[in-house]
Formats: C-alpha cells, sequence, structure tokens
C-alpha cells in the first residue's frame, strides 16, 4: 500500500514540479546558431568534413521502435559490448534488447525464483564488465542482477523515498546512488555504504573514477573527490534545479541539465563555466556524449532529442518521434546508434 502510494506521488511529482515549461520564462537562443540544422524526419549524426566542422547531414538513417513495456520507460543502458540494452519501466520490470535485431530478449522482474523489483524501476546501469546490470526504483531498493543468470544477487538498500540514479565507478568496485534528498557510495566487494552525501539528488562518474560530480535542488552541481569525500569545486549558474549531468569521454568537461530547460558547459580543471546550449523548451532530463566527445546528446520534457557540437556550442539536430516527455538518452560504445526511452511506453533506436 505505501509503495503504491509512493509511485503516486512521483507521478504526481515528475507530471507536475520536473516537467516545467520554461518557454515564457527564458528565450529560446536556437535562431542566433548560423549552423543550426533541422531534422523534421527522424535520424540522426550529422556529418563532419576533413576540417572537422559540420558538413551535412546523410539521408539513410533510421529510426526503430522498440515496443512491450506497458507503462513508463525511465531508463535505458547499452552493454559495453554494445550489444544489448537494458530498459528500466514504471510497469515494474526491466527488459533486454538485442541491439543488432532490435528483438526482445527476457524480462527481469519479481517473482518466486528471484527477489526483482514490486514497484516502478527508474533506473539501469551496467557495471564496466558487462556480468551485473544494476537497478533501483520506486521500492527504496537497489539490485544486482547477475547477467549470466538473469537473477538478483545483491540487494542494497536505500535510505529515502525512491532510488532515482545508479552508476558503476569505471573500474566496477564502486556503485553511486542517488535517492530523492541524497547521494551514497557503496563499496561493491564488501557490500556496505562508504560515505553520504546530503542534499543532492544526481550523480555521475569522471572516467577516471577519481571523482563523482552530483547536482540537487538546491541548483548547484558540486564535484567530489571519491578518495577522501571532499569538495574540489562548486558550480552555480542554473536558476532551478539540476536533472542530468555527464562527463566528456576524456574527463575535461562536465555538462549539466536543469528543469530550467538550459544546458552548461564546465571546464572540470579549472571549475570555470565555458558556455550554455538553449533549444529545449522544458527540463533537460537526460544527457549523453557521443564517444567522440564533440556530439552532446540531450533530452527532454519538451518530446523532443537534440544534438549538440559541444566545442562550437551549435544546436546540430532535432530529433522528433516521441509522443511524450523523453526521460533518457544513450549512445552506443561505438557510436553508430543513440537510444531514447519515453513515457510514450517506447525505446527509440536512432541509426
Amino acid at each position: 500500500m505505501l509503495e503504491s502510494l509512493i509511485s503516486i506521488i512521483k507521478k504526481f511529482y515528475m507530471n507536475h514540479n520536473f516537467c516545467y515549461n520554461v518557454s515564457g520564462i527564458i528565450e529560446s537562443n536556437q535562431n542566433k546558431y548560423s549552423q543550426t540544422y533541422d531534422i523534421v524526419a527522424q535520424r540522426f549524426d550529422c556529418q563532419y568534413n576533413n576540417a572537422g566542422s559540420l558538413d551535412k547531414i546523410p539521408e539513410n538513417h533510421n529510426v526503430h521502435t522498440l515496443q512491450g513495456h506497458k507503462d513508463w520507460v525511465n531508463s535505458v543502458a547499452f552493454s559495453p559490448d554494445g550489444s544489448i540494452i537494458a530498459s528500466g519501466s514504471e510497469d515494474n520490470t526491466i527488459k533486454l534488447w538485442d541491439v543488432s535485431t532490435g528483438k526482445y530478449r527476457c524480462t527481469l522482474k519479481n517473482g518466486w525464483w528471484h527477489k526483482g523489483h514490486k514497484t516502478p524501476v527508474i533506473t539501469v546501469a551496467f557495471s564496466p564488465d558487462g556480468q551485473t546490470l544494476a537497478s533501483a526504483g520506486d521500492d527504496n531498493t537497489i539490485k544486482l542482477w547477475r547477467m549470466r543468470t538473469g537473477k538478483v544477487f545483491r540487494t542494497l538498500k536505500g535510505e529515502g523515498l525512491w532510488v532515482n540514479f545508479v552508476a558503476f565507478s569505471p573500474d566496477g568496485r564502486l556503485l553511486a546512488s542517488a535517492n530523492d534528498t541524497s547521494i551514497r557510495l557503496w563499496d561493491l566487494h564488501q557490500g556496505k555504504k562508504l560515505f553520504t552525501i546530503e542534499g543532492f539528488n544526481v550523480v555521475v562518474f569522471s572516467p577516471d573514477g577519481r571523482m563523482i560530480a552530483t547536482g540537487g535542488t538546491n541548483n548547484t552541481i558540486k564535484l567530489w573527490d571519491v578518495s577522501t569525500g571532499t569538495i574540489r569545486y562548486t558550480f552555480k549558474k542554473h536558476y532551478l534545479p539540476i536533472s542530468s549531468l555527464a562527463f566528456s569521454p576524456d574527463g575535461c568537461t562536465l555538462v549539466s541539465g536543469s528543469k530550467d530547460s538550459s544546458i552548461k558547459i564546465w571546464d572540470v580543471s579549472t571549475g570555470n563555466a565555458l558556455g550554455s546550449l538553449h533549444g529545449h523548451r522544458h527540463a533537460v532530463s537526460s544527457l549523453a556524449f557521443h564517444p567522440n566527445g564533440r556530439i552532446l546528446a540531450s533530452a527532454s520534457c519538451d518530446n523532443s532529442i537534440r544534438l549538440w557540437e559541444i566545442n562550437s556550442d551549435h544546436e546540430m539536430c532535432i530529433l522528433e518521434g516521441h509522443d511524450s516527455f523523453v526521460n533518457a538518452v544513450a549512445f552506443s560504445p561505438d557510436g553508430h546508434t543513440l537510444v531514447s526511452a519515453s513515457y510514450d511506453n517506447t525505446i527509440k533506436l536512432w541509426q
């Protein structure tokens, strides 16, 4: 009964608090970019010429829709080898999909033979070696699934109302989790909590694993040293809560998405703000770097995905096709496919 009430409260919160309509608050800067490329057809990957500048948009990209979930799809993740997509849904299940064929593989859920989630699954993440899948959700637990057997081998208990983010360290030894009010760092070898950071609900590891970035409802971002738990930098530019964070593949740049609909770019070595990306009309829900580090994908409650040339702050493409809020985006390890998840109960593969 309590878990059902929490789910209802969360849905109300997501609809009425997370997805602000800020189109009347800030003016979109989309038209100021002289090299903006709009795509009405469903495709992605604007191509570069030999000088490294945007050249043209190819005409042969396709989109595939994966259907099977019975409710919102909250999260998606590629396996490290790029062969599998995991999706977590409001229907209390995790589904695995074959990337090459787009075919459904299996469902990970609660049952008599393993202890899965009994409530909506908010987030999923693969371990760096691909052998473990972490999931978390409204039941305030983190489940660690063994991919070989499809069974849960460990459950970590949260301390808030729900767990909305999980992230593995690059070496797979640590797991960071975020609930509605705090961040926790876990030692997976010992299965114990290392420390807690209060006041934040978004977390991501740096590519070298030495730092974590956190964001929260106080509109600020902090960089923390993982080994000491001390703060390196504090970033303050957003005027509404932080909703997404992503490091560039080289770890030199951090990007932040906010409910204020903007994306900020930060220099990790100095803590300086490098620029802002404007174009979304509602909250930015998810961010993902292309493996080449030059392209950033952003998802939003305005039902769209946008691709940005990060070095020039130019909007490259708008991907439209979802019928509701886009909750999550992720690039495949080879950069050939972008996956997105939506409140329209579908997953899309943009190729």
